[in-house]
């Protein structure tokens, strides 16, 4: 079995003298998230998957061997095609022209149809090949590129719909009646209050489209892909539209 390491070498992984945990295109694929990211909880031995709770496309934090500090980043590294991608997960700005904007992860704009193999690095000889920045542990992304023989078209489509599983059970016996008092408890009311949180959600979806197309001959290779998500969490006003354009040329000279 051939996994890729650092700088995109490929090697055995039974001549690593470090643990390394490959997971296929289709693990990723078979049930869609706006970041892709999510799909890979539970994949992984010893990783934490969290995700935001901004809601729908929403940055995911990983954790490998447990949290290191608590002030500082203790997120993973991104590699993809040997290219670290930043991570600039810094919340959500509360004022400025970017208010209510999530400055999420590069790693969550990538299509999940153009990646071939995922690489988590999670043992400390495999993460010391990125040096400082890989000492949370290293995901290494491979993405497709073109393969030799007739031209193969490919189309992907899915679609998912969400709604809140549990909800918390209230009270509306006892609470304020008076509206010049700001405390949430009171006297027994003489109406029940009629508040339901579940009127408040809304039924989110995630729509995924996407076709590419590969082919070429033994010298020269094309992949290109095209794709669309656009879904709607559960919270009004959180919608999350992507679209992805992706040219990969391989030539031998």
């Amino acid at each position: 079995k051939i996994v890729v390491t650092a700088l995109g070498i490929k090697k055995a992984e039974r001549a690593l003298t470090y643990n390394v945990q490959e997971i296929k295109s289709e693990e990723i694929t078979r049930n869609k998230d706006a970041n892709f990211v999510n799909t890979l909880s539970g994949k992984i031995a010893g990783v934490t998957i969290n995700p935001s709770s901004s809601g729908i496309g929403g940055a995911t934090r990983v954790v490998m061997r447990g949290t290191k500090s608590i002030s500082g980043n203790n997120n993973v590294l991104y590699v993809v095609d040997g290219i670290p991608i930043p991570n600039s997960n810094g919340g959500a700005n509360a004022s400025g022209p970017f208010q209510g904007v999530v400055s999420g992860e590069g790693i969550s704009s990538i299509n999940p149809e153009d990646i071939e193999t995922i690489s988590a690095l999670t043992g400390p000889a495999a993460s010391a090949l990125y040096g400082n920045q890989g000492s949370n542990g290293v995901i290494v992304v491979t993405t497709k590129k073109g393969s030799t023989g007739k031209l193969k078209i490919n189309i992907s489509h899915s679609t998912d719909f969400f709604e809140p599983f549990v909800l918390p059970r209230f009270q509306n016996t006892y609470g304020q009646a008076d509206p010049a008092q700001f405390q949430s408890w009171g006297a027994k009311l003489t109406t029940k209050s009629n508040y339901r949180p579940k009127e408040f959600f809304e039924t989110g979806h995630n729509i995924f489209n996407a076709i590419s197309f590969s082919g070429g001959n033994e010298k020269s290779q094309t992949f290109f892909s095209l794709a669309t998500n656009n879904a709607l969490g559960i919270i009004p006003s959180n919608s999350y539209n992507r679209y992805n354009g992706y040219l990969r040329q391989s030539t031998n000279f």
